[in-house]
C-alpha cells in the first residue's frame, strides 16, 4: 500500500507545480497568487508529513489538494472577469488540470471569489508565520501597476478592491489592504483618467469607509481620499474636485460634528466669550480618534482650497456654511492640533470669501476667542492669526468684547439681575509669558490699526497695548512695537496734514543738523528708544493719554508687585511721547509718585525703629515697593526734563509743609531730587521775575530746621538721599563749591553726627551723600568736609545763640573733627562756635546723666557730641597753620574749665562721664598752653584763672 501512496503524492505534487508554473508565467504576482502559493505550500507539507498515516489520511490530503486546485481555478476565472491579459490561457490550463470538471455560473463565481477572499485573509495568519504574512502584504502593496491606457481600464483595475471595500463581513485587514492597493493605483495612474472615474471608483468607496468601525480602515480611507483630491487637482483641464464636493462635504461634515446632531443646532448656546469661567456643554465628537479628526479637517480644508484654485469660487461659497459648522465645532476640540487646523481653515475662509463672510463673522469671532487663553501657546498664536483676518470681514465690533470694553453711559440689563463679567483677552495676551504670543499679538494689532477700515473707532482702545509693548522685556517685541508706533505716526501725519502743517513748517525737528530738542534728554530715554519719536506718534499718544492716565496710576498704587512695575513702565513709555504735554497731568503724577516713594520711606522708618518681628513683616512690602522705585525715578527724570521746574516744584514743595505727615514728606523730598535729576542747568538756574530760582528754593528747603531736624528718621534719611541724587545725576548743576557746601551741610545736620562706618540708616545714607560730594569735588570722602570747611562754618557763625539745635552742634562737631589743616580764621571761628555751644546750654541736662531721659541712645549721642566740642580736636600743632591769638587761647581755656565745672557739680556723676568730658577738656587746655600754639602772655594770663577755678572745684568737692 506504500507504493500507491508514494505514487499519488508525486502525482499531486506535479499537478500543483504545473498549476503554479502556469499562473506565474501568465500573470504578475498578485495578492491572490501569493495566497495560493501559501495554500499550495501548506498542502504539500501536509501530504509529506502524513506518509506514515493511514489510507484515510492520504485521501483527506488528496481531497485538500483538490480543493486548492479548485480555488486556483476560481481565482483564474475571477482574473479573467477583470480584464487581465493572458486570462484565457490561464483558464484553459486550469480546466485541463481539472479534467473537464463542471463549470459554475458567473454570479456563483463572483460570490465564491468574495468568500474565498475573506478566508484568504485568515488562512495565512493561521497556517504560516507572521513573517510570511508581512511579506505577502508588502508584496501586495508595492506591486507595480501595469500601464493603464483608458479610464475603463482603470475602472476594471480597481473594481475588485472596490468590491472588497463593500464587504463588511471581511476582516478589517482586507479592507485596509484594498485601500492601500487602490491608493497605489491612484498615485501612479494618469490624472486625466483618474478624474473621469474619481467619484464612483475612488471618492465614494473611500467616503463610505469613513463610517467603518476599524480605525485603521478609516485612516486608510481618508488617506486615499486625500490622494484622489491631489491627483484630480493635477488635472488642469478637468473639474474632478468640484464633482467630488457634493459627496465629500456632507460626509466630512458629519464625521467632524458631534454625535447625533448637527453642529449648528448644538452650538446655539455658544454666545459671546464674556464669561470665561462658564463652560459650554460639549457633545462627544462623531470621530473618536484625534489623529483622524485632524486628517479629516485637513482634508476638508484642502479639498475646498483645491476647488477654489481650479477657478470655482462659487463652489466654495456654496459649501461655506458646511465648513463654518465644522470649524465651529473643531474650535472647541480637545486636541490642540485640531484647533490649530481649524484656525488655518478660518484663515482660508476669510481669504476666499472676504466680506461675504460678514453674516457669520461675529459668531466665528466669539467662537474662536476663548482659544486666546488656551494652555498651549501655538493655539494662541494660531487663533490670533485667524482673528487678524476675520476682523476685516465684518467682525470688527467684537474687538469691544475682546478688550472688555464697557460704555461709561450704558448699563446692560443683564447687570441688574446678576454679574456682568467680561474677560479682557487683550490684557492677558499683552502679559503672556511666551514672547512669541506677545509678538503675534502686536502684529495683529498692527494689522488692525493700519489696514482695518474701522481703525479710527478702535484706535483709543488698541493703542495702550501697543505702547505697553514698547516697554516689553523681550527686545524683539519692544522693537517691533516702537516701529509700529512710528508707522502709525506717519499714517497720522498723512491723514492730518492740514492740522500739523504749521508745526511741521515752523518747528522742524532739526535745524542745520542740530536738534532743537534738548540734548540732555536723550540719555534719559529708556530702551528701545534711540531718538526722539516723530511728531505724528507724539500727537497720537498725547490724544489718547487722558483716557489711560487714571487706570495707570491706580495700578501703580495697587498691591500686586508685577502689575505695579508693568504700569510704571507703561507710564514711562507714555512720558517719552508726551514731552511738554505732561504739564497738564503734572499734579496727579507727582502725587502718585510721592505715594510710592512714601511707601519705601515708611518701611525704612519702621525697620529703623521697630523690633525684629515688625522688620520681618515689612520686608515683603518694602521689596514690592522697591521694585517699582527705579522705574518711578526714571519717570520723574523725564518729567523734570520736559516740564518747566516751577510747575512740578510748586506741587512737590506743597507736600513738604508742616501739616504733611512724615512719610509723605520724605517721599516728596525724594521725588524732588529725581525731578531735578532730569532738569537742565538752564531751567534750574533761571530766575523768574518774582521769587527765587528753583535751585535756591530747593537749597532753602533742605536747610530748613523742620526738614533736617525732623524727629522722623525717614525724613532725615531722605535729606541725605536728596544730596546724593542731586550730585550724582546733575553734577554740572549742583557741583559748584558753594552749592556742594550747602548740600553737605544739610546732610551733616540730618545725619546728626553718625559716622559713615555705622550700620544705621542715617549713617549709610550720609556715607552715600559724602561719596557723591567727593565725586563732584574731585576728592576723597574723608576730605569733603575739609575742602568746604569755610563754607560750612559761615552759616553757623551767623546763627543766633537761641536758634542753635542739637543737629547744628552735631554738624559743628563733624566739621572741627575733620582732618586737614585749619587756617587762622577757621581756627578762630571754630573756637568761638564751640564756646558758644557750651555756654548757651544747647544740650541742656542731657550731658549730665543718661537716666534723665527715656531715650538713652539719644542722650549718649548728645554726650559724645559735647565731648567732641569741648576737646577742641583741631588744637594741635599739626592741624593749625598759625599760632592762636591771645583772645582765642583765653576763650578756649574758659570753655574747657566750664565743662569740667559743670560735670563736677552734677548730682550723679559717673566715672564714665568724668573720664570722657573732663579728661577731654583738660587735654584741650594742655594742648592750648603749648608754646608752639600760644604766646607766653596768653599763658600767664590764663594761669591765674586756671588756679582759681581749680581751688573752687576742690572746695566744692
Amino acid at each position: 500500500s506504500a507504493a500507491p501512496r508514494r505514487g499519488g503524492r508525486h502525482a499531486m505534487a506535479s499537478d500543483v507545480d504545473a498549476i503554479w508554473a502556469s499562473l506565474k508565467a501568465t500573470s504578475a504576482p498578485s495578492q491572490h497568487a501569493a495566497r495560493a502559493k501559501a495554500l499550495l505550500r501548506d498542502a504539500t507539507l501536509g501530504v509529506s508529513s502524513d506518509s506514515k498515516k493511514s489510507t484515510h489520511s492520504d485521501r483527506a490530503a488528496a481531497g485538500k489538494a483538490e480543493g486548492c486546485r479548485a480555488l486556483l481555478s476560481r481565482v483564474s476565472v475571477t482574473k479573467s472577469s477583470t480584464g487581465d491579459t493572458h486570462t484565457e490561457s490561464t483558464a484553459n490550463t486550469v480546466e485541463g488540470s481539472e479534467a473537464g470538471g463542471p463549470k459554475q455560473p458567473k454570479d456563483a463565481v463572483q460570490a465564491t471569489t468574495a468568500t474565498g477572499d475573506a478566508r484568504g485573509d485568515e488562512l495565512p495568519n493561521a497556517s504560516s508565520s507572521n513573517e510570511n504574512a508581512d511579506d505577502e502584504k508588502q508584496l501586495a502593496i508595492d506591486s507595480a501597476v501595469p500601464a493603464i491606457e483608458s479610464a475603463d481600464s482603470l475602472k476594471k483595475k480597481v473594481a475588485r478592491d472596490v468590491n472588497v471595500l463593500s464587504d463588511l463581513q471581511s476582516p478589517p485587514t482586507s479592507r485596509v489592504l484594498a485601500l492601500r492597493r487602490i491608493q497605489n493605483v491612484a498615485t501612479q495612474v494618469d490624472p486625466r483618467f483618474l478624474t473621469q472615474v474619481a467619484v464612483d471608483c475612488f471618492a465614494k468607496p473611500a467616503l463610505r469607509r469613513l463610517e467603518d468601525k476599524s480605525e485603521r480602515v478609516r485612516e486608510g480611507a481618508i488617506d486615499l481620499f486625500v490622494v484622489v483630491v491631489q491627483q484630480c487637482q493635477r488635472d488642469e483641464g478637468g473639474c474632478g474636485v468640484v464633482e467630488i464636493l457634493p459627496y465629500a462635504v456632507p460626509a466630512l461634515r458629519h464625521r467632524l460634528g458631534p454625535v447625533g446632531g448637527d453642529t449648528d443646532d448644538k452650538n446655539e448656546n455658544r454666545q459671546r466669550p464674556a464669561r470665561e469661567k462658564e463652560k459650554v456643554t460639549r457633545l462627544d465628537p462623531t470621530e473618536p480618534s484625534e489623529e483622524i479628526r485632524l486628517k479629516l479637517l485637513t482634508a476638508f480644508i484642502n479639498t475646498l482650497r483645491a476647488a477654489s484654485t481650479s477657478g470655482s469660487g462659487n463652489a466654495i461659497a456654496a459649501y461655506a456654511s458646511d465648513l463654518v459648522s465644522a470649524l465651529t465645532y473643531a474650535a472647541d476640540d480637545s486636541f490642540s492640533e485640531v484647533v490649530c487646523e481649524a484656525c488655518v481653515g478660518l484663515g482660508f475662509l476669510t481669504q476666499t470669501l472676504g466680506r461675504r463672510l460678514a453674516p457669520v463673522a461675529k459668531k466665528l469671532a466669539w467662537t474662536f476667542a476663548p482659544n486666546l487663553t488656551h494652555k498651549k501657546s501655538k493655539v494662541r498664536v494660531a487663533t490670533l492669526d485667524a482673528l487678524r483676518q476675520l476682523m476685516h470681514c465684518g467682525a470688527h465690533e467684537t474687538i469691544l468684547d475682546l478688550c472688555a470694553f464697557k460704555h461709561p453711559n450704558l448699563v446692560p440689563i443683564k447687570a441688574f439681575y446678576g454679574e456682568d463679567l467680561k474677560v479682557n483677552y487683550f490684557g492677558k495676551l499683552v502679559l503672556d509669558t511666551v514672547p512669541q504670543v506677545r509678538f503675534a499679538f502686536i502684529q495683529t494689532l498692527g494689522d488692525w490699526m493700519t489696514s482695518l477700515v474701522e481703525r479710527v473707532d478702535h484706535e483709543p482702545r488698541l493703542l495702550p497695548y501697543v505702547v505697553s509693548a514698547v516697554a516689553d522685556g523681550d527686545t524683539k517685541v519692544s522693537t517691533y512695537a516702537l516701529e509700529l508706533i512710528e508707522k502709525l505716526g506717519a499714517q497720522y501725519e498723512m491723514e492730518h496734514e492740514k492740522d500739523l502743517k504749521p508745526v511741521m513748517t515752523y518747528m522742524p525737528e532739526f535745524l542745520e543738523g542740530v536738534s532743537l530738542h534738548n540734548t540732555h534728554v536723550k540719555p534719559l530715554y529708556p530702551a528701545p528708544f534711540l531718538e526722539r519719536p516723530r511728531l505724528g506718534a507724539r500727537v497720537l499718544v498725547k490724544n489718547n493719554f487722558p483716557a489711560v492716565v487714571n487706570p495707570i496710576l491706580a495700578e501703580i498704587g495697587g498691591w500686586q508687585a508685577e502689575a505695579r512695575v508693568r504700569a510704571a513702565k507703561l507710564l514711562r513709555a507714555n512720558l517719552v511721547f508726551l514731552e511738554e504735554n505732561a504739564t497738564q497731568h503734572c499734579q496727579q503724577l507727582c502725587v502718585a509718585f510721592v505715594k510710592v516713594m512714601s511707601a519705601v520711606s515708611g518701611d525704612t522708618h519702621h525697620q529703623t525703629n521697630a523690633n525684629a518681628n515688625a522688620n520681618s513683616q515689612n520686608d515683603s512690602a518694602r521689596q514690592r515697593a522697591s521694585d517699582v522705585v527705579p522705574v518711578i525715578g526714571e519717570c520723574c527724570r523725564l518729567i523734570g526734563a520736559f516740564v518747566t521746574p516751577n510747575e512740578w516744584l510748586e506741587v512737590a514743595l506743597g507736600m513738604c509743609g508742616d501739616e504733611t505727615e512724615s512719610p509723605s514728606k520724605a517721599g516728596a523730598l525724594v521725588v524732588i531730587a529725581e525731578l531735578c535729576g532730569g532738569a537742565s542747568i538752564d531751567a534750574m538756574e533761571k530766575t523768574p521775575e518774582t521769587g527765587a530760582s528753583p535751585i535756591d528754593k530747593i537749597l532753602s528747603l533742605l536747610q530748613s530746621p523742620a526738614i533736617y531736624d525732623s524727629s522722623d528718621t525717614a525724613v532725615r534719611v531722605a535729606v541725605c538721599r536728596v544730596v546724593e541724587i542731586l550730585l550724582r545725576a546733575r553734577p554740572e548743576t549742583w557741583g559748584r563749591k558753594d552749592r556742594v557746601a550747602r548740600l553737605v551741610g544739610a546732610a551733616l545736620r540730618a545725619a546728626r553726627g553718625d559716622s559713615p562706618k555705622n550700620d544705621s540708616s542715617e549713617a549709610r545714607a550720609f556715607g552715600a551723600a559724602l561719596a557723591a560730594a567727593a565725586t563732584a569735588l574731585r576728592c576723597t570722602p574723608p576730605d569733603v568736609v575739609s575742602t568746604v570747611r569755610s563754607e560750612l562754618l559761615n552759616p553757623l557763625a551767623v546763627l543766633p545763640p537761641k536758634a542753635w539745635r542739637v543737629s547744628d552742634a552735631s554738624a559743628l562737631a563733624q566739621i572741627v573733627s575733620a582732618r586737614g589743616v585749619f587756617s587762622k580764621d577757621q581756627t578762630s571761628v571754630s573756637i568761638r562756635l564751640c564756646s558758644l555751644v557750651e555756654f548757651s546750654r544747647v544740650f541742656g541736662n542731657k550731658t549730665a546723666d543718661a537716666t534723665d531721659s527715656g531715650n538713652v541712645d539719644t542722650n549718649r549721642h548728645v554726650r559724645f557730641i559735647h565731648q567732641t566740642l569741648v576737646s577742641f580736636p583741631f588744637v594741635r600743632t599739626t592741624n593749625i597753620a598759625e599760632r592762636l591769638s591771645d583772645e582765642d587761647v583765653v576763650l578756649l581755656v574758659r570753655t574747657a574749665l566750664q565743662a569740667v565745672s559743670d560735670e563736677t557739680r552734677a548730682d550723679k556723676p559717673t566715672k564714665e562721664t568724668e573720664k570722657s568730658s573732663s579728661s577731654s577738656a583738660l587735654a584741650a587746655i594742655t594742648e592750648a598752653l603749648d608754646g608752639n600754639i600760644s604766646s607766653t602772655a596768653a599763658v600767664f594770663h590764663v594761669t591765674g584763672e586756671i588756679t582759681a577755678r581749680v581751688v573752687s572745684v576742690w572746695k566744692t568737692a
